[in-house]
């Protein structure tokens, strides 16, 4: 298959999640000596490995690296390490909606989890609560672009962009996911120098409609284009207003509200 493909990304993300009764990362660069032999198989240097032994050239292979975190609610909130006992997935975030998983804005932007750095996986967790999520950050990703430098890959992909710090408020600025990579792969970009004289800022503008007034965001989420299914919007709330962001599936394609994902035309009544 590699030779028909120019590159093959590969999703080294969702190894561990709610599905499973006790707390894993959601991306753990290595196995753990502790683990059984089925289990060493769920990390991002077997994936790989998996797929370069099995003869992908190294130079199609792309890791896949995720935004977010996989979250569990535990059994015993004393009770906060990496295999601790759950009782299914951690609660909703504000911006996701959806239990098991949270965006690292939302985590970052948190100041009440507890954030672990841990050296075997070379990636966090954070506990709050009963609450336990493991996800990456800036320290765990730049690991894994450097492993993937050290390997020879042909590049790296995030799952996805809304999920990182895509407003900075987390004081690393916007996308520190995506910068770290970014500049790890390519060198820092230069800014060149500008006069202040010589710039008019632009003021910023929060869009909560269409130009043509058929759509206004009323709450935060993802919602669909009511006059056009490939086309949907993640409204996110601020201050008194909301702020619109467009964006659209493929030309055959439409938007899911009920899994936030763009499926088949015909698969989503009335598109």
């Amino acid at each position: 298959m590699a030779k028909y493909l120019d590159f093959i990304n590969v999703m080294a993300y969702d190894l561990h999640g709610s599905w499973e009764k006790t707390t894993g990362h959601n991306a753990p660069l290595y196995e753990r000596p502790e683990e059984s032999e089925s289990e060493k198989m769920l990390n991002v240097n077997y994936a790989i490995n998996f797929w370069v032994k099995s003869g992908a050239p190294k130079n199609k292979v792309i890791l896949g690296m995720g935004t977010y975190g996989r979250s569990f609610t535990l059994a015993d909130a004393s009770n906060n390490g990496l295999g601790a006992p759950t009782t299914g997935p951690g609660r909703a975030g504000p911006l996701t909606k959806e239990p098991g998983m949270l965006g690292y804005n939302e985590i970052c932007s948190d100041s009440e989890w507890k954030e672990v750095f841990l050296s075997k996986v070379e990636a966090p967790y954070a506990a709050k609560g009963n609450q336990w999520v493991g996800y990456d950050n800036v320290k765990s990703i730049g690991i894994k672009v450097d492993y993937l430098i050290k390997e020879q890959l042909g590049g790296g992909m995030i799952w996805s962009l809304e999920t990182d710090d895509f407003r900075g408020k987390c004081g690393q600025g916007k996308y520190p996911l995506l910068t770290t990579i970014a500049t790890k792969l390519n060198g820092a970009v230069s800014r060149p120098t500008i006069n202040p004289e010589e710039v008019t800022k632009k003021p910023d503008v929060v869009v909560t409609s269409n130009p043509d007034g058929q759509f206004r965001c009323t709450k935060d989420g993802y919602f669909r284009d009511p006059n056009n299914c490939s086309v949907f919007y993640f409204c996110v709330k601020e201050g008194q207003d909301f702020a619109k962001h467009r964006y659209a599936c493929g030309e055959d394609a439409a938007f899911d509200e009920t899994t936030s994902t763009c499926t088949f035309k015909n698969q989503i009544p009335g598109c």
